[in-house]
Order: structure tokens, then C-alpha cells, then sequence
């Protein structure tokens, strides 16, 4: 008995350095570059006829950088990040409502930038994680108005703050290096009055504005 409890003892004593790999550590600094893809649903309304509204949704692809932090205790993992994406999300409409017929909106957001908390719950290389934060974002917006001849077109520079929220998992596929899938909302609201220029072509608005975002990323992690 004694020399079974022994063997058994030593065959335990040999594995147990392959089954107590220590667990990665999501801790330390990280960030390189993301690609993904972008909408935004944009309102349009004309305070001079309360009953007009026209909607689209322009969509593009969106690339950029990430940098943040992470601090893990137990499985939680808990950061900051901040992004800056290019944008290429554009789009036009046609307005076809009687009185503006033929008149032709259309948008192109530049860039987008946000800075979110990050609260995650890890499996080892497996990292799951809640966002939430601020967002700021630079548009063109344009407007051709058919139905009197030399009015238009017109656009406005549109650089807007809003609040933003989303998540995502990541995977750490070897020492350093991570892949991330993540989604983002943001919600900019609705303006105040705006004017789309040059004058005296200007055209007296407010919009309302939200973005969809799907981000694929790689991540290194520095000084961990």
C-alpha cells in the first residue's frame, strides 16, 4: 500500500509543473492598430416646415490606433483606452416628399475619436469586456436644394461629442499579442440650429446623429 501511495505521489509530483502553468496576466500597457467598419444614421430637420424629416444611414470602412491600460485582479480586468479612427462612412439620399422632390443630402464622416473605462472577466488567454465612455467625431455635411435655381449647394463642418458604449472579447494568441472583436454605439443627439454655407445659399437646420461600429484589432502589450 505504502508503495502505491508512493508511486503516486511521484507521478504527481511530474505532471504538476505541465498543469500549473501560471495563468496570462492581462496587466500593463498595450495598443497598435484596428480596422473595421462604420454607420451612421443622420435625421435631418427644417425648424421652418416642423413637419419634414429626412433620414440615411451612410456606412465605410474606418482604420486607425489604440493605446490603453489594464489592470488585472482575479479573473476582473480593469482599463482605459482611447482610439482614433479615419473614416470613410459616406452616403447621399434623394428627398422624395412633395414641395422636395430632387433635393440631395449628403454625408461624410472624417474621423472619430473615443476615450472609454474598460471592465473585463478573463479565462486564462480569453478576455471578455464592457465599454463605456466619450466620443467625438468630425463630419462633412452637404446640401443641394433643386427647387430654386442658385441656391446651393451648400455644406457644414460638423465636429460633434457624444457619449459612447460597447464591448467586445479578445484573445491572446501568443505571449504580448492579442486579437480583439469589439462593437461601439454612439450618440451624438440632436444639434442645435446650424446653417449649412456659404451664404447667402445657407440652409437653417438640426440633425440628429448616432454611429455603429465594429472594430477588428491587434493589440501588444508593453511593460507588462
Amino acid at each position: 500500500m505504502k508503495s502505491v501511495v508512493g508511486l503516486a505521489a511521484l507521478f504527481l509530483a511530474a505532471i504538476a509543473p505541465a498543469s500549473a502553468q501560471p495563468a496570462y496576466s492581462w496587466t500593463g500597457f498595450y495598443g497598435v492598430v484596428h480596422l473595421g467598419w462604420g454607420s451612421s444614421p443622420i435625421t435631418y430637420y427644417d425648424p421652418a416646415f416642423p413637419d419634414w424629416y429626412l433620414s440615411h444611414r451612410p456606412h465605410g470602412l474606418i482604420g486607425g490606433g489604440q493605446a490603453g491600460f489594464n489592470y488585472q485582479n482575479g479573473r476582473w480586468v480593469f482599463g482605459v483606452e482611447g482610439d482614433l479612427s479615419g473614416a470613410a462612412i459616406t452616403k447621399s439620399v434623394v428627398d422624395d416628399k412633395p414641395g422636395f422632390a430632387g433635393d440631395v443630402f449628403e454625408a461624410d464622416v472624417k474621423w472619430i475619436a473615443t476615450a472609454a473605462g474598460r471592465v473585463g472577466y478573463a479565462w486564462d488567454r480569453w478576455l471578455i469586456y464592457g465599454k463605456g465612455g466619450a466620443a467625438r467625431a468630425h463630419s462633412e455635411l452637404r446640401f443641394q436644394y433643386v427647387q430654386q435655381a442658385g441656391f446651393g449647394p451648400t455644406k457644414l463642418q460638423s465636429t460633434r461629442t457624444g457619449w459612447m458604449a460597447g464591448g467586445g472579447v479578445e484573445y491572446a494568441f501568443r505571449p504580448g499579442w492579442s486579437l480583439k472583436l469589439e462593437y461601439n454605439y454612439v450618440d451624438f443627439g440632436r444639434s442645435g440650429l446650424v446653417t449649412f454655407l456659404p451664404l447667402p445659399d445657407g440652409f437653417v437646420a438640426t440633425f440628429s446623429q448616432r454611429l455603429h461600429l465594429i472594430k477588428f484589432g491587434l493589440n501588444y502589450r508593453f511593460w507588462t
